[in-house]
């Protein structure tokens, strides 16, 4: 086999087979994969072999485990020229062996996922951001997407639609079609097997799959402005790749599919929003999104619920207009009615006989400032009176970010004019034609700002806990 040399120049198809296999190998011959049971060993002797199990003659596959001595001790000596004529024999022996023989290459790419999968798992988390070039601000979550990992076993390239189909995706979760063609390109990019982006992909789609319906955080890390359309759309392809299993879950505890429908959409509707204010494509509340295609968050009458172990934090997302919701107690009774199909951990420890799980709702909307700017018979009187609102802190100026906007501010104007803005100045250019709008741009050229109260309802949890 190893004497064995094409007399033509290698198929393209069969150098690419090749470089794979090799790039796999190479990471794998020095973890314990290469022989520990049914290993990276025997399958590849298995390949070349013709997958003849039972001939099994390994006297002409000698040089494998030549070659793996020599390759780890080139690598140990840090000798570079070594390692790279020792990938290099490896590179013309794969050749070799693949020329002519269809049986080595249906056996070789059957085992080349599986192997590709295992030399990912040999990449650390400092050698993928040095690969992609990503900062100090990535350290803690690059290494807390490592030490999850550790703990588990399962790990699988991530399936994701491709073409018309994945073009339908985004349709179904209300993606801008201005930005179907850039997402697609980087869910391109994210896939490709040589790609450190790849270990970051499995890694949150892992544990986006592993956490559905309880309340541990998944490892969320910051926008990648700066990363090309792979940073930029990184959070985007994951939650693409996550939506079957997300509608697995929901299915499995008996969501309703219009439910489900709507929480999966709040990733469009994160997208379209920030693309409305900015003129560009784009998601920077992932860290939102994850919690909606983790089971956590699901849209109920409108609302946007987050389940946590011993309540309900509630907030008014930018497309309920006309806010026609009541969260009265019998709103309460409902949310909890549906929340308790999560699997595990909602409500656990609450101490139902003494009424302590609450449902809050943070909202500028009971900012007791917008009754001084709202007609009386505005639509939204009716959600405002049913809080007796309580505010986060004694300040009645909160604080403000670099851009000059509390987060009451930048919900204001999401809100009341469906739109991100950058700045207080890009907020203050607005042109306001509804009575919300000017509500909310007046507070603001008045010299306030917006406050995010807390108001909670108490739910009792009487007939319905198990």
């Amino acid at each position: 086999m190893a004497s064995k040399q094409s007399a033509t120049a290698p198929a393209p198809a069969h150098d690419e087979m090749a470089r794979r296999t090799v790039n796999a190998l190479v990471r794998i011959a020095h973890t314990d994969e290469w022989t520990t049971g049914l290993s990276v060993h025997y399958y590849l002797m298995y390949a070349l072999l013709d997958g003849d199990g039972v001939r099994m003659d390994y006297a002409p596959l000698d040089w494998i485990d030549q070659w793996r001595r020599r390759w780890m001790a080139a690598r140990e000596a840090d000798d570079q020229s070594a390692v790279a004529a020792e990938k290099d024999y490896l590179h013309e022996q794969m050749l070799a062996a693949l020329h002519g023989e269809p049986g080595v290459q249906r056996h070789l790419w059957e085992r080349l996922p599986g192997w590709e999968v295992a030399a990912r798992r040999t990449l650390t988390a400092s050698y993928v951001r040095k690969s992609l070039g990503l900062g100090e601000e990535f350290r803690a979550w690059t290494e807390a997407l490592e030490a999850a990992a550790k703990h588990y076993h399962w790990y699988g390239a991530p399936g994701i639609h491709e073409g018309a189909a994945l073009i339908t995706l985004m349709e179904e979760l209300k993606i801008p079609r201005e930005d179907h063609a850039d997402i697609a390109a980087a869910a391109d990019a994210v896939t490709h097997v040589d790609s450190p982006w790849l270990w970051l992909l499995e890694r949150t789609l892992w544990l986006i799959r592993s956490r559905m319906g309880n309340s541990l955080s998944v490892p969320v890390g910051p926008v990648m402005y700066e990363h090309g359309l792979e940073g930029w759309w990184f959070y985007v392809v994951a939650f693409l790749a996550a939506t079957p299993y997300v509608r697995d879950f929901h299915r499995s505890i008996e969501v309703p599919e219009e439910t489900s429908a709507a929480g999966l959409g709040v990733l469009g509707e994160k997208i379209a929003l920030y693309r409305k204010g900015s003129e560009y494509g784009g998601l920077i509340q992932h860290d939102f999104v994850m919690g909606a295609f983790c089971g956590r968050i699901y849209r109920l009458e409108q609302l946007d619920c987050v389940a946590w172990n011993d309540g309900v934090d509630v907030y008014v997302p930018h497309t309920a207009h006309p806010l026609t919701t009541v969260p009265d107690q019998a709103w309460a009774d409902r949310v909890h009615a549906f929340l308790r199909r999560l699997p595990r951990e909602y409500g656990k420890g609450v101490q139902w006989e003494q009424g302590a799980f609450t449902i809050s709702v943070n909202s500028w909307l009971l900012d007791p400032a917008l009754n001084d700017h709202l007609p009386e018979d505005h639509e939204l009187r009716r959600f405002i009176e049913g809080f007796t609102s309580s505010r986060r802190g004694p300040d009645r100026c909160p604080a403000q970010d670099q851009r000059g906007l509390t987060g009451g501010d930048r919900e204001a104007i999401q809100y009341a004019f469906g739109r991100y803005v950058l700045d207080l100045d890009d907020a203050l250019s607005l042109t306001a034609e509804t009575a919300l709008q000017h509500a909310a741009l007046a507070h603001l050229r008045a010299g306030h700002h917006w406050i995010q109260p807390t108001a909670g309802l108490r739910f009792l949890g009487l007939g319905v806990v198990g």
